[in-house]
């Protein structure tokens, strides 16, 4: 599965415009919302929100059921959510992955930072930045590639709002203090915390969002498609330009950016399921590494493009995959998500 690997990067010791913003009894998020409505039943419309710059697909439809056996014979029961939350639009691009590193870097020596990093492409030394390393800007809206570790670094630092102090990286979705290998066996904490605001999703999150219709039958009667995309046939490999519908099965197609397929989203509006990168999940692999679903371009989409697919699995060490986010859905209390606190500017605009 195109497990391509680095050297192990060795943790240190953990030391001692207008937005709205949505509120709830714990935390005050930076939120543009486009449509949102919580109601019990699922809607056919795409909802969308925004934090930190980064564009999020709410999944509803709350206790769906899982797959049956017809559906994963191989595999078991996946894909029941029983809760509101929402994924990345896209895999994080490079752009929004180097503002983590730009942030962090300064804790960290250029000499032990590693693609794991700083990822496979688009970031280089830069000795003019504090943090020591500089974006190559045609390489801002391609697709990262990272390690998992530091996939859950950044997790931590957008739960804590993004502040720059060395803690806030450490813990908050995931304690790093955790992250290390004993007898050949992974120590890193499995799940995210339960107070975490974002996290790197669950393989019954990304399956349900990748394949779940909440009307796949009819209004209201749901119902998982077999392929990406709300189908049950393949996409069409090709370029864009050319017509086609995904970049696995395509050569030259590594260049392409987040997004390139704008038409070919499923249910809940999320873009490049099917090629693009391969992306983390939470999820153990049963060698102790963790689970990655999807195709990458130019990978055969006749296995990995499937609801059946088992997944692959990736050394959260050293091995380098896509990250799509999962953010929560905060509760209002009522059937209708409310803008309650308007502001100007953000952390973004203020930097």
């Amino acid at each position: 599965m195109n497990a391509k690997s680095r050297s192990e990067f060795q943790w240190p010791e953990p030391e001692g415009d207008l937005h709205f913003a949505y509120m709830h009894t714990n935390f005050l998020y930076p939120l543009v919302v486009v449509g949102i409505g919580f109601g019990a039943q699922a809607s056919a419309s795409v909802q969308v929100i925004n934090r930190y710059g980064i564009d999020f697909c709410v999944i509803g439809d709350p206790g769906n059921r899982a797959t049956n056996s017809t559906e994963t014979p191989f595999n078991g029961s996946r894909g029941s959510v029983n809760y509101t939350y929402a994924l990345s639009k896209t895999e994080v691009s490079i752009g929004q992955w180097y503002e983590f590193v730009d942030a962090y870097g300064k804790y960290i020596s250029p000499t032990l930072a590693g693609p794991t990093f700083i990822g496979r492409r688009g970031i280089q030394e830069d000795t003019s930045r504090p943090s020591g390393w500089g974006l190559i800007p045609t390489a801002r809206n391609l697709p990262a590639e990272v390690g998992w570790r530091y996939a859950a670094m950044y997790c931590n630092w957008l739960t804590n709002d993004r502040r720059t102090d060395k803690a806030a990286f450490e813990t908050g979705a995931y304690d790093i203090s955790t992250f290390g290998k004993v007898g050949g066996v992974y120590t890193d904490q499995v799940t995210h915390s339960a107070s975490a605001k974002f996290w790197i999703p669950s393989l019954d999150e990304w399956i349900k969002a990748a394949y779940w219709d909440p009307n796949r039958i009819g209004q209201g009667q749901g119902g998982y498609w077999l392929r990406p995309g709300g189908r049950d046939s393949f996409l069409k490999p090709g370029l864009p330009q050319n017509g086609g519908e995904t970049s696995a099965d395509t050569g030259n197609a590594e260049h392409l950016l987040v997004g390139s397929y704008p038409s070919i989203s499923g249910p809940w509006g999320l873009l490049d399921v099917s090629g693009s990168v391969s992306e983390w999940t939470e999820h153990l692999d049963p060698d102790g590494g963790r689970s990655v679903l999807g195709t990458y371009a130019g990978q055969s989409r006749l296995l990995v493009d499937s609801l059946r697919w088992d997944g692959a699995g990736g050394d959260p060490s050293f091995n380098l995959f896509g990250i799509r986010l999962a953010t929560s859905i905060p509760s209002p209390g009522s059937a209708t998500c409310v803008a309650l606190y308007m502001f100007v500017g953000n952390s973004r605009k203020r930097r």
